[in-house]
């Protein structure tokens, strides 16, 4: 007797991450691990897919122009049948400006210097922190004592913060006087 057998494709999922960037975009070079190869096969993906744009974990891509392609596997003997992606925080670089007022005390609406935020999104900033010296200077590194960003045109739970940075000028002055 003998005996046929069809071969058929090998199904494997695809996940992966990257930062938020406001967009529903998954790129195939943001997917990075391919689930269920066989044996030491390794395979890429190309194209993209779309997804929600806010942050979260393990968020079903549609798949779009998403393509496997050849490796050490020869990527016509695979079908990709899902894949999902980690969102993850977007992080700040935050700047504050204030007059000298004789405190170490930075407001959250001193700072108005967003630094890596996406495009055309706006965020605010509420609570306190605190600089080392009340002096004038810049480069002045704020303790986040109970600071926390806020929504704007942007959502503040897709950022995170990662530098506080504070520049404190002087206080301008009106001098006033007579003369005989």
């Amino acid at each position: 007797d003998v005996y046929k057998r069809q071969v058929t494709t090998r199904s494997v999922t695809a996940s992966g991450s990257r930062i938020y960037d406001g967009t529903t975009t998954v790129n195939g070079t943001d997917l990075t691990t391919i689930n269920n190869l066989a044996g030491t096969d390794t395979l890429s993906l190309t194209g993209s897919g779309t997804t929600t744009a806010n942050v979260g974990n393990s968020k079903s891509v549609t798949l779009g122009t998403l393509a496997l392609a050849s490796g050490s596997g020869n990527a016509s003997n695979y079908a990709l049948s899902s894949a999902t992606v980690d969102i993850t925080q977007r992080p700040l670089d935050l700047g504050a400006s204030r007059i000298y007022d004789g405190t170490t005390t930075i407001s959250g609406s001193d700072f108005s210097t967003f630094s890596n935020i996406v495009s055309g999104q706006t965020l605010s900033v509420t609570g306190s922190g605190t600089v080392s010296s009340a002096n004038v200077g810049t480069g002045k590194n704020v303790t986040s004592v109970n600071l926390a960003l806020a929504n704007g045109s942007g959502s503040a739970s897709n950022y995170s913060i990662n530098s506080l940075i504070a520049e404190i000028t002087g206080k301008p002055v009106t001098i006033s006087g007579s003369r005989l």
